[in-house]
């Protein structure tokens, strides 16, 4: 009996600890924007060759400004393609199936300077060509630092659209 009294008060316990709340908490702008502020002096590009059998893609970040701008990556991956379709299919990904490091990179990137990242892609998904229509391509830096403070995202985001035939 004393078991059954001592679960049924710590099942109580749980649950009332686990309470909601009607509390409606609203994000501040600096929030919607996934942190950090933009750094004006960084310049995000997407260039996408387009040929019979596949598509080129090259992601590039530049310093505009006069200082150098050290940039850390919460991993090895530096750069990342993906293609997706009118409904935000994902048809390519290029790190998709690829490990790596866990380990924080840091980058230097001098005034003028220009980091470039490419990839190639044979417009295959398992096997099969993919069908004629509209795509969008999206190129991510997934940069967490600059200079020591939090990277606001969005800037290192890039996308163009395109349509194969």
């Amino acid at each position: 009996m004393n078991k059954i009294l001592f679960i049924t008060v710590m099942v109580i316990l749980a649950l009332v600890g686990c309470g909601t709340s009607d509390e409606v908490t609203e994000n501040s702008d600096a929030e919607k924007k996934q942190g950090g502020e933009e750094v004006s002096t960084l310049v995000t590009s997407l260039k996408v060759d387009k040929e019979a059998d596949k598509l080129s893609f090259t992601l590039s970040l530049t310093n505009k400004g006069e200082d150098e701008v050290v940039i850390e990556f919460p991993t090895g991956q530096l750069f990342d393609f993906i293609v997706v379709t009118e409904k935000n299919e994902v048809v390519y990904k290029y790190s998709e199936g690829m490990m790596f490091t866990q380990a924080i990179v840091e980058k230097t990137l001098n005034p003028n300077e220009t980091m470039t990242f490419t990839d190639e892609w044979d417009l295959m998904i398992e096997g099969e060509r993919i069908p004629a229509g509209k795509y969008k391509v999206i190129g991510e830096l997934p940069i967490m630092t600059v200079n020591g403070n939090e990277a606001f995202r969005e800037q290192f985001l890039v996308e163009e659209n395109l349509v194969i035939e």
